[in-house]
């Protein structure tokens, strides 16, 4: 998207001012095949991107620009669509627990029915 394409080249010109906000603590960029990555899954994962976001009044990623912002969203929504006619169930791994939270508002957003298992759900609640 616009938005991963524009993160991604302020990380690799190591643009501190487009990548930081405003009277918070920096981002130093030492690990920058992380950084990547991360813009990559989603630009709402830098602290920038995330709270220039708009929001819904219950809190969750606004769906539309949440898709939009995010060019693997776009093909995820397309994907999930065509699944879910066809009766398919879907599972989906991330090393990520921000990025689980993002695609918890994609899939609010969408209406999807999810299950989230990670180091924060219980053995009992699972």
């Amino acid at each position: 998207s616009p938005k991963q394409k524009n993160y991604y080249r302020w990380i690799l010109t190591k643009n501190f001012e487009k990548l930081n906000v405003k009277g918070s603590q920096p981002m130093s960029l030492l690990n920058i095949m992380m950084d990547l990555k991360k813009c990559c899954n989603h630009p709402y994962l830098f602290p920038k991107a995330a709270v220039e976001a708009p929001l819904t009044p219950s809190g969750y990623y606004e769906g539309t620009t949440l898709t939009a912002s995010c060019g693997k969203l776009i093909v995820l929504e397309k994907m999930l669509k065509k699944l879910r006619e066809e009766g398919h169930r879907v599972l989906i791994f991330s090393q990520m627990t921000k990025l689980l939270d993002i695609l918890e508002d994609f899939l609010e957003h969408l209406g999807f029915k999810y299950e989230r298992i990670d180091g924060s759900i219980t053995g009992s609640e699972r």
